[in-house]
């Protein structure tokens, strides 16, 4: 899915570029950035390898067919290593608009990076492929330089969970929601949607507890214990997979047991958790099911068997 989208959205841009361009470009050149350390990295290498892997099946077939010109183009990439930080990226997404003179900027993975990067390519009028940032407020009528390729946005992803609890929750005896979540565009979206979908309800379920921490929170057990004495049924943890090994750790060393625990990252990022927590602290936690245990049918590029064999071969040691 990602694939078809990243190539439909580069082939409508190229063949509208191609068409106020006299000759055919040799190759064009796209801007990325990853993070290969700091709390980001788990997310941003595997969609960056995912990139690279991409461009290289792509230039092994000649580039990518651009109809202005009736040719296939190479591709070529240029890719910086902001190491999770705002301000590095900042500075590097500038460097690829302004120095590397990049055709199109490609976005690191993830909603806090992507947030450095919507702005400065709204200003310099260069579009901007959004990997899987998924914040809300990316993408606003002002802003035609952006499409997002992998994900719905966030205000999206918590639909499913609320109907559960507003549903089926107070059968359950679910009532009583407490929600904590990392104060950035990713998860603040979801927090803020969660919000909104339990009050238009009128289920009876309520909001107990509703507090926003900073994105780098690594202790929570103050926070456990002010979550414990608003006596909820339902515990939401809305962050990255930090900050859930970080609580689900704390959750595990306390003790402390609720009718519902639901986090974010077990099924997106479950071999990180289980590695740093081991499976028994994800034991009877919610979470969303990602879309790589379903097997879409595709109707461009790989299926998704056939992606994931290419990807082991690709980075076995990855």
């Amino acid at each position: 899915m990602v694939r078809r989208w990243f190539s439909a959205a580069l082939m409508t841009l190229l063949t509208t570029a191609a068409a106020l361009a006299a000759d055919a470009p040799a190759e064009i050149k796209l801007g990325t950035l990853y993070a290969s350390s700091g709390r980001f990295a788990s997310i941003s290498m595997p969609v960056h390898y995912g990139l690279k892997l991409w461009m290289e099946q792509k230039n092994a077939e000649g580039g990518v067919y651009v109809k202005a010109f009736d040719k296939k183009i190479p591709l070529k990439l240029v890719a910086y290593d902001d190491q999770s930080s705002t301000a590095t990226a900042a500075t590097l997404y500038n460097q690829l608009i302004t120095q590397d003179k990049v055709d199109i900027l490609i976005s690191d993975s993830g909603s806090v990076l992507t947030s450095v990067a919507v702005p400065i390519a709204r200003d310099h009028k260069m579009f901007l492929i959004d990997q899987t940032g998924t914040g809300a407020n990316f993408f606003t009528a002002d802003n035609p330089y952006i499409a997002l390729i992998a994900d719905p946005v966030s205000s999206i992803w918590p639909k499913p969970l609320a109907d559960f609890l507003t549903q089926d929750g107070p059968p359950l005896g679910i009532k009583r929601v407490a929600v904590l979540y990392a104060t950035n565009d990713f998860t603040g979206t979801q927090a803020s949607a969660v919000r909104k979908f339990i009050k238009e309800s009128n289920s009876g379920v309520e909001i107990v507890f509703d507090q926003g921490v900073p994105t780098e929170t690594s202790n929570y057990t103050v926070l456990l214990n002010n979550i414990r004495a608003a006596n909820p049924d339902a515990v939401l943890h809305l962050g990255y997979a930090p900050n859930d090994i970080a609580f689900l750790r704390n959750v595990q060393d306390s003790g402390v047991k609720f009718k519902l625990l639901f986090c974010v990252y077990p099924g997106i990022e479950t071999e990180l958790l289980e590695k740093n927590l081991g499976s028994k602290a994800l034991n009877y936690v919610f979470t969303y099911v990602p879309s790589s245990q379903i097997a879409y049918e595709t109707n461009f590029g790989m299926s998704l068997k056939e992606y994931s064999a290419e990807w082991h071969k690709k980075y076995a040691n990855a």
